[in-house]
């Protein structure tokens, strides 16, 4: 047998880098069928294995509803309940394409890019999750800028830069003045 027109989900990250700290602090991960269906299609939502977020990155967690209000979770609990058992649907006869927004939190801590990869799945009696689209990742990455370079106008080490991030500065004083 063939699933003949059963739809199949995908889902993108849409905006796939955010800055912690920053204007551009969201990620968006859409999610979309490649046909109408008869039935509501329930897309299930959890984080990936090469996951490095957890939910005390994230400050918001928003997600588009089709015909309503969109739901937001700020609770640092929900948040995790919702990257690790989450769901949006998308109703019956509709091409409604839920979007899920994620708001990094700025923290105090000097690191690495971080990927948030969230992967997907779907009662296979209804949809089917695309082979090669079956997971997205977008990158939150540190307020701290790249380039360090002497002829950026917003060198990290100008002390008036506000935009310096959570490089540490580490300072030594001598406790005798002599040795």
């Amino acid at each position: 047998t063939t699933d003949g027109d059963k739809p199949v989900v995908s889902i993108e990250a849409t905006t796939p880098e955010a800055t912690e700290g920053a204007a551009d602090n969201t990620l968006a991960f859409t999610i979309s069928q490649n046909n109408v269906s008869n039935f509501d299609t329930e897309v299930s939502v959890s984080l990936g294995t090469d996951n490095a977020v957890d939910a005390a990155d994230i400050n918001q967690i928003s997600y588009t509803v089709d015909g309503v209000a969109d739901v937001v979770i700020t609770d640092p609990t929900e948040i995790a309940d919702f990257l690790a058992t989450g769901s949006v649907t998308i109703p019956a006869g509709s091409t409604f394409t839920p979007v899920i927004t994620i708001t990094a939190k700025d923290d105090t801590i000097f690191e690495n890019s971080e990927d948030l990869v969230l992967d997907i799945d779907t009662d296979t009696d209804f949809a089917s999750v695309s082979p090669t689209e079956g997971s997205a990742t977008g990158t939150i990455l540190d307020e701290d800028q790249a380039d360090n370079a002497p002829d950026n106008p917003d060198n990290t080490d100008d002390p008036i830069n506000t935009t310096d991030g959570d490089k540490p500065v580490v300072s030594i004083e001598a406790t005798t003045p002599e040795a």
